[in-house]
């Protein structure tokens, strides 16, 4: 039988008290498959090894979320903030420089792009990767994001699907991509989300999909996979647990 997805009013939780802290009105979903919105059960057989199955079939694997630091995102690329490494401005001592883009590399065609988010199940059945540029996000208005990685395997045509990792980014900083790293859109955590976006053109684009049914992407710059379609597999993260781990990390920097 098809269900629908569930929407429900949050009830006073870690991930809601971390929206309300902030400011946010926090809006959770009852856990849906994306690919056919059929309602994820969790068999015995599959629990132990972080698994599940949405009733139409699909394996989802469930992902631990980590909050990002400069170190454990350090093998996929680099944080976007205010770091130890800041020098004195030459001209104004009340100004430290941050130089975070000697990582940043686009030979050309350069674009920068706002993204609005609206809260969507953290279900990743996409990966993709760019050849030319290190593609970067930048929050804005302190809202976090989650996404989900992949290391750079230049030589393979896909992913290391036992290496993808879940980071949660408080919102303090963006984070720029090394080359070929494999990613998914990012997602948020609360409504009216923005970050910005530095990209090329070319690879706005290439996200045309060059398969209808799948909605895959191949171009000189991109590489976009349908896990679902190729390995009946979509990685998934617990909201809640990001929220906790991001008020976490907040509530011990006081």
């Amino acid at each position: 039988a098809h269900h629908p997805q569930l929407h429900r009013a949050p009830k006073l939780r870690t991930g809601s008290m971390f929206a309300q802290q902030l400011g946010f009105a926090a809006t959770w979903s009852r856990p849906a498959c994306s690919s056919c919105s059929h309602i994820l059960t969790r068999p015995s057989l599959t629990r132990s090894l972080g698994l599940s199955k949405c009733t139409a079939g699909h394996t989802v694997r469930r992902i631990p979320v980590v909050t990002a630091t400069p170190e454990n995102f350090a093998p996929f690329g680099t944080l976007l903030g205010d770091t130890s490494t800041s020098s004195t401005s030459t001209h104004y001592q009340a100004v430290r420089v941050v130089n975070p883009s000697t990582n940043f590399a686009s030979d050309e065609d350069t674009c920068v792009l706002v993204l609005c988010y609206e809260p969507r199940p953290l279900e990743c059945k996409f990966l993709e990767r760019h050849y030319k540029h290190t593609q970067a996000f930048i929050p804005l208005e302190g809202k976090p994001l989650v996404g989900f990685f992949a290391p750079s395997n230049e030589s393979a045509e896909e992913p290391d699907l036992d290496a993808v990792r879940c980071f949660a980014f408080d919102g303090s900083a963006g984070f720029v991509m090394h080359k070929g790293v494999w990613h998914e859109q990012p997602f948020p955590l609360v409504p009216g989300t923005k970050a910005v976006c530095i990209l090329r053109n070319e690879t706005v684009r290439e996200l045309k999909p060059t398969d209808e049914r799948t909605q895959e992407c191949h171009g000189q710059d991109i590489d976009k996979l349908n896990l679902a379609v190729r390995h009946n597999l979509i990685f998934t993260a617990d909201a809640d647990a990001a929220a906790a781990a991001l008020l976490s990390e907040t509530e011990s920097l006081q």
